[in-house]
């Protein structure tokens, strides 16, 4: 051959090549554009279609971009009748960008397989369509997705995937989206599908190698009214964690219930559970701080009973540690007009809580395993707006069974003389501190699941005043039912505690007189005391046939008192028992009651003791006392001008009164006891009978017969 025609072949050949490089330029892409739109369409059965703007591909570097990308199911799918015959998921997506770095595009041409050592998708918007209808996915249909994944490839392998600034919408099918993430990135390590993996693990090369950072997500389940915010959520799968800067629920029916949660942490989660299941099955779960409502359901009978948590959370979750710090909770009664209980700084342990094999609620939860609860404080109000409850340094633990309340105190939010001025009739207005409050041996499941108060011993110190003010009229509805253990009885609040210890306790009743329209106090202090039988339950009444309190008190700062009684459980009408016994009584100390309340002063003498015995029922009482003293004069007063503590003495019947007392008690050797027979004025408290019956008996232990 000439050099003159090799060097024509040359030029040809040249001319070929480059003639076939411009051809594969000019061609590549749409052979690439049909080969990816061909196995989608085929793979799919003609479900979805792929297509996209523009391209650059580099096949020699290996890189690829892909512009105005749509991946989505063709519009018909929304028009089919039959929504059982469509898959359970379908999916859109619209990719602003698509870019392959280090691809092997060769191999994706001729040996059916896709490798690439970076995938980059910029701003892509992906919406989920959830098909309600669809039949249950079974293992063959498991097995036909992975066909379809794979499509005419037998592998498809990407060392990195990175979505950036995406928009996940998730809607049920032929409605708006109810579930809405925004700002995502998402990083994807080590993907590999190939013909040789089983389909259970396809999912787990989504699942397990991946970090999902959504700047929100906004969650509005349809046909409901709430409203579930969250924001900055993180799940690194790799790590097994998931957690949340802050989540808000809201309810359009409810909007004052707003509840915020902040710091949410799963650590050691079950990433299959979380993707398949849509669980949270995990190690740990914890909050740093928020604010919560939890409504109070009721039982099948009407009853309070359970609560429920809002958006119900914990019907999805399955935990072995929980541990809640800060959080504020208010409990919302279903009740009309029942106060909000607001508790302020929860602190919550459970640990190695049993797993759980169904979804669970709070009580069951709960119910599960060992936890301990700590609240700086509970604040609520009374129904009638007249007082404010206060519980604080609140412990109850399932540990140890025991309930620890530091303080609770019962409060008027107005003074006596204001709560004076709204009376129609007489009310007795209350200031109680109740201090080192514990309850062992307490059932703590009952009192969380069903509103019961049941445990072997509770000790507690009170500190109650008691204020009435007698110049207001009388309230004349019958008080037959109110006596202590029958209003115990009457509580909606079950009660079953077998041995109450009162320690260092004081009473205070503080009454303004009618006639006088003056002030005295009655005073028990350093009451220690012991209640047994003290219960409302069917179990405990029919247990017990009796609530006896025993107890040890000082009376006006100096007189030493013992008392015991007996109330009848089983048969409300029944006899009390009331017994007790009265050292000397300082009768300096005691002028300072009568004479505001008795208008009436002792003048001289001593009282040296009282003893009685009462029997009584809703409508009479019967018994004895004896009333020891020396020396009485009395003096019969009247009040003065001149300030509140002035008192005039009746002269005449001042008189006339020392003619009627025998001076002393016992006389010539000779201890007089007197016998208690009197009808109850109805109307009238249960601690009114007792002095009336008191009172009676001490008079005719006193005034001469003639």
């Amino acid at each position: 051959m000439s050099k003159t025609t090799k060097r024509i072949v040359a030029v040809i050949l040249i001319l070929a090549f480059a003639s076939g490089l411009l051809y594969w330029q000019q061609s590549k892409k749409g052979l690439i554009k049909e080969l990816i739109s061909d196995s989608v369409t085929k793979s799919s059965e003609g479900l979805y279609k792929v297509n996209y703007d523009s391209s650059n591909i580099n096949e020699l570097a290996g890189n690829a971009s892909f512009y105005g990308l749509s991946f989505s199911a063709d519009s018909s799918v929304f028009l089919v009748q039959d929504l059982k015959s469509l898959p359970m998921t379908i999916i859109g997506v619209y990719v602003k960008k698509l870019a392959l770095t280090g691809a092997d595009i060769p191999s994706f041409l001729t040996k059916n397989s896709i490798s690439t050592k970076e995938l980059l998708i910029e701003s892509p918007i992906i919406t989920i369509y959830q098909n309600t209808q669809a039949a249950k996915v079974t293992k063959e249909d498991s097995i036909a997705l992975y066909k379809a994944i794979l499509g005419k490839f037998s592998s498809i392998k990407a060392d990195k995937i990175i979505i950036s600034n995406a928009q996940i919408n998730i809607a049920k099918l032929g409605a708006k989206p109810h579930i809405a993430l925004k700002e995502v990135d998402i990083e994807l390590n080590n993907l590999l599908i190939n013909d040789q993996k089983q389909y259970d693990d396809i999912i787990s090369y989504f699942v397990k190698d991946i970090i999902v950072n959504a700047k929100s997500i906004e969650s509005l389940p349809p046909g409901t009214s709430e409203k579930l915010m969250a924001s900055e959520v993180l799940y690194n799968a790799k790590a097994k964690l998931f957690t949340v800067k802050s989540v808000n629920f809201t309810n359009e029916k409810r909007p004052s219930e707003a509840s915020t949660i902040n710091g949410i942490k799963f650590s050691g989660l079950n990433t299959d559970a979380f993707v398949y299941q849509d669980k949270f099955l995990a190690d740990s779960f914890s909050i740093e701080s928020g604010q919560v409502f939890i409504r109070q359901n009721k039982n099948d009978q009407g009853d309070l009973q359970s609560f429920e948590v809002q958006n119900d959370f914990f019907s999805r979750a399955q935990l072995k540690n929980i541990f809640v710090n800060n959080l504020d909770a208010t409990i919302v009664s279903v009740k009309a007009g029942v106060e909000p209980i607001k508790l302020r700084k929860v602190k919550f342990v459970a640990t190695n809580l049993p797993t759980l094999t169904e979804d669970n609620s709070l009580q069951q939860i709960l119910d599960a395993g060992k936890w301990t609860l700590h609240s700086d404080g509970v604040d609520m109000k009374t129904k009638d707006g007249v007082y404010a409850i206060k519980l604080r340094g609140i412990d109850l633990s399932d540990v140890s069974h025991q309930l620890k309340i530091a303080r609770i105190t019962l409060s008027p939010l107005m003074s006596w003389e204001a709560y004076v001025k709204t009376l129609k009739v007489q009310h007795d207005l209350y200031d109680i501190k109740l201090d080192n409050i514990t309850l062992s041996g307490i059932n703590t499941k009952a009192l969380i699941n069903e509103g019961k108060l049941l445990a072997a011993n509770l000790t507690i110190s009170p500190t109650i005043i008691s204020s009435n003010d007698r110049t207001v009229p009388f309230d004349k509805t019958s008080k037959v039912g109110k006596y202590p253990h029958q209003q115990l009885l009457a509580l909606d609040l079950p009660i079953d505690v077998a041995k109450v210890n009162v320690v260092n306790g004081a009473v205070t009743y503080r009454e303004r007189g009618r006639l006088s329209k003056k002030s005295g106090d009655v005073v028990f202090k350093n009451i220690n005391a012991s209640i047994t039988g003290f219960t409302n339950t069917a179990a405990g009444t029919s247990r017990e046939k009796n609530m006896v309190l025993d107890a040890k008190a000082v009376f006006l700062n100096g007189t030493a008192v013992t008392t015991k009684w007996i109330m009848p459980l089983q048969k409300l009408g029944g006899n009390n028992i009331i017994t007790s016994t009265f050292s000397s009584i300082n009768t300096a100390v005691l002028n300072k009651v009568i004479e505001p309340l008795g208008v009436a002063s002792i003048r001289k003498g001593r009282i040296d003791g009282l003893q009685f015995k009462m029997y009584g029922d809703d409508y009479k009482s019967t018994g004895e006392a004896t009333l020891l003293y020396n020396g009485l004069k009395v003096d019969v007063l009247k009040s003065g001008d001149a300030t509140d503590n002035d008192f005039e003495k009746k002269g005449l019947l001042s008189f006339a009164a020392n003619i009627l007392i025998k001076n002393s008690n016992p006389r010539n050797g000779n201890t007089r006891s007197e016998s208690m027979n009197n009808d109850r004025d109805t109307t009238k408290s249960f601690f009114n009978f007792i002095f009336k019956g008191i009172l009676e008996a001490s008079k005719r232990t006193m005034v001469k017969s003639f």
